[in-house]
């Protein structure tokens, strides 16, 4: 919440203790992580948990998405908890691929000495098209640092997202935008508006940081690296900086007992803590948009690239049949649907009347295409829109509704007439007489 004031203080908790209302809820609470805490509980991939921070808005806070195989423990049943049982051994076979995801002759190596092979899980209702799927997945079984580029809608913030869940790690993710500097990476020092005291709120990184020094296997994902203060990419550079274990002795750090290393150190300023993770329980994956057309920060520092031992996979745009594939996936369509086909004819003619003028703000994407196609087979199908039972027209508003105008440059305070025209003309002439 961004009103703080409604949180609860030690003197509103307390209270809530000794009051017959909301005592007896507190206890179940508390019996229930306690058990939590005592027992390995088993994998179920049908029961998930996650935790999400309470506002995702407030600049610092980014999201947590915890590994799903969590049993939902009920309270009532606390006299039934499980024996303690042995950790099982982390198993390296690689998971099946997504439903919908092409089959792929590559096989992935077994996790080499050093690197984490946590159990596989597979994200649920997630369909992944592309090579990239398997390029990202066998990168982040190798282990190291993971830069990836590429335009927008390329699909890399989530293939990133859904290889981790499936093997098996969780996430911490931020999107970063001009305004986030290091320190909101880290976290910094903040008055409450009730008390006015100073706390300490945790920035992605030390939640990632604090969750890898607990024992869970996490995924740092950097989404639109280059869009972040100048700053933020000295603090990632030292953040992907490798330590034997006889540097991190020699630095008279604390140090697992079974960890061979080789470690990160994550340098909290605020707090002046340090804390060392070992580089098998952890990945680190940014993301970023370079070239033609993008701003931000440069990314071409060597000093920078080199430190992405795990790889820098650049992106490219979905080839036609990819595309349609998906687009049929998200819209319950088939690929050669007429309303994907006209789609992607006006999508390859707005490209090349944007080479030849370079007159537009942008050009399409597979998002952008996606979303059209889902307002013209909502424009069709409502009673409410003029376009009720008309393909054609559902087609032209959908294409009004969610890029034309954005796409168009403006001439004074209105959209520039004559370029406006040319998109109408090649939407109405791309129309479809049915959509599916």
């Amino acid at each position: 919440r961004r009103d703080h004031s409604a949180g609860w203080d030690r003197r509103s908790v307390a209270l809530a203790c000794t009051t017959t209302a909301t005592r007896p809820h507190i206890m179940r609470v508390c019996d229930a992580l306690r058990i939590a805490l005592s027992f390995r509980l088993p994998d179920l991939p049908d029961r998930n948990a996650a935790v999400l921070a309470a506002d995702p808005l407030e600049r610092g806070i980014g999201a947590s998405i915890i590994v799903p195989g969590a049993l939902l423990l009920n309270p009532d049943e606390i006299a039934h908890a499980p024996v303690p049982t042995p950790e099982p051994a982390l198993s390296p076979t690689p998971p099946a691929p997504a439903a919908g995801t092409p089959a792929s002759s590559t096989t992935a190596p077994a996790p080499s000495a050093g690197t984490s092979a946590p159990s596989p899980v597979e994200p649920p209702d997630l369909r992944l098209f592309g090579a990239q799927v398997t390029r990202i997945e066998l990168a982040l079984r190798r282990g190291g640092p993971l830069m990836l580029v590429g335009p927008t809608a390329t699909g890399k913030t989530t293939q990133a997202m859904a290889a981790a869940l499936r093997l098996g790690f969780g996430v911490e993710a931020v999107t970063l935008d001009e305004g986030w500097e290091a320190e909101d990476l880290f976290g910094s020092y903040t008055r409450t508006r009730r008390d006015r005291e100073w706390s300490f709120v945790a920035g992605p990184v030390t939640r990632w940081a604090e969750r890898a020094a607990n024992g869970e296997q996490v995924l740092l994902l950097i989404d639109e690296l280059a869009r972040g203060h100048k700053t933020v990419v000295s603090a990632v550079m030292r953040l992907m900086n490798e330590h034997t274990r006889s540097a991190i002795e020699g630095m008279k750090l604390a140090l697992p007992a079974d960890e061979a290393g080789p470690f990160y150190i994550v340098d909290i300023r605020a707090t002046q803590q340090r804390i060392v993770l070992p580089c098998r329980r952890v990945r680190i994956v940014a993301t970023a948009n370079q070239g033609e057309g993008y701003s931000g920060i440069d990314l071409s520092d060597p000093a920078f690239g080199r430190r992405w031992t795990g790889g820098w996979l650049q992106l490219s745009s979905y080839p036609p049949d990819e595309a349609a594939r998906i687009i049929g996936d998200r819209l319950g369509l088939a690929p050669a649907a007429p309303l994907i086909k006209a789609m992607q004819q006006v999508e390859l003619q707005v490209l090349a009347y944007q080479k030849k003028e370079e007159a537009l703000r942008a050009t399409l994407d597979l998002a952008t295409l996606i979303a059209w196609g889902r307002t013209a087979l909502y424009l069709h199908a409502h009673a409410t829109t003029a376009a009720k039972g008309n393909a054609r027209l559902a087609f032209q508003d959908a294409a009004r509704d969610t890029w034309l105008d954005r796409l168009c440059p403006l001439q004074g305070a209105d959209l520039d007439p004559q370029v406006e025209r040319v998109l109408l003309d090649m939407v109405s002439a791309a129309a479809p007489t049915r959509l599916k």
